[in-house]
């Protein structure tokens, strides 16, 4: 839904590629991206600058740094088979300067259902209860003080 409201002739053409090739861009390339949170695609700097936005904004910012790239690197993929597109955004995407990439994730627009649907995960995830529920998982040795059971 990001994706599509923000590059809609790029995910069309993924749309093409995937139908035609067997292309999927998350299995292909955004999972690398995501996993790795982009140290193995940007220059360390700038990976480090996303970072950094990651932990003050949340996992939000990861998705609107992809589609960000994505933008950046449209007129490159649109279009094109799918070898130049995985070799793009492979390769030629540590190029992007940090100055267009800034810019343009700061031009993503997160719907808002996105928005919230992010927040609600990350807070479930990140909650005491939910910690509570890893910890016990691992056995009793793992508790910490923090996570007492009353």
């Amino acid at each position: 839904m990001l994706f599509e409201a923000n590059a809609p002739a790029l995910k069309r053409h993924f749309d093409y590629l995937e139908a035609e090739d067997g292309f999927r861009f998350e299995e292909a390339i955004l999972v690398e991206w995501i996993f790795s949170l982009y140290a193995k695609v940007l220059m360390l700097d700038v990976a480090a600058r996303v970072w950094d936005n990651f932990f003050l904004e949340g996992e939000v910012f990861i998705y609107r740094t992809a589609v960000a790239l994505l933008q950046i690197m449209e007129p490159s993929i649109l279009n094109a088979p799918v070898e130049k597109v995985s070799r793009t955004l492979k390769h030629e995407i540590q190029h992007v300067e940090e100055i267009t990439l800034f810019s343009a994730i700061a031009k993503v627009e997160v719907p808002r259902e996105i928005k919230h649907h992010v927040r609600s995960a990350e807070h479930a995830f990140y909650s005491p209860h939910f910690k509570t529920e890893i910890a016990l998982a691992r056995g009793p040795a793992n508790m910490s003080r923090s996570h007492t059971i009353n």
